[in-house]
């Protein structure tokens, strides 16, 4: 998929799907592949999937966290980026770093957002917790 061979990469992720079907990562490349060619109700699904699969894995959620925050949903892609981080075996490995960066932009978008709610969010920025 990084040579920009998509349709490839769909025939070798949807054949890895139809043999493994419990394969959590063959459903995760299968939903980048599907994002990037702009199946996004698929690729949300391929991603739940994945994480149902194997609920130790950071990266579906990772995914379906972005997916969410850029729809504009940012609670419930802080609630998948946290669960992200508690699944990262280290925080500060690539998995952990993504979650540990998107649940603060969350946070930072629901303290800047007003109402009564906002002060909440501050108060949990300035204390440093994500969770």
């Amino acid at each position: 998929r990084r040579a920009g061979r998509l349709a490839e990469a769909r025939a070798a992720f949807d054949a890895a799907v139809v043999a493994c079907p419990t394969d959590h990562e063959a459903r995760h490349g299968l939903a980048i592949v599907q994002l990037m060619q702009g199946e996004d109700a698929e690729a949300r699904r391929s991603l739940a999937t994945a994480a149902s699969l194997y609920p130790a894995c950071p990266k579906p959620r990772n995914g379906l966290g972005s997916m969410l925050l850029e729809a504009g949903r940012t609670r419930a892609a802080l609630r998948h980026f946290e669960a992200a981080l508690e699944r990262s075996a280290e925080p500060d490995d690539d998995d952990g770093w993504d979650a540990s960066v998107n649940a603060a932009l969350c946070t930072l978008t629901l303290a800047r957002r007003g109402g009564a709610e906002a002060a909440r969010w501050r108060q949990r920025l300035a204390q440093g917790r994500l969770r």
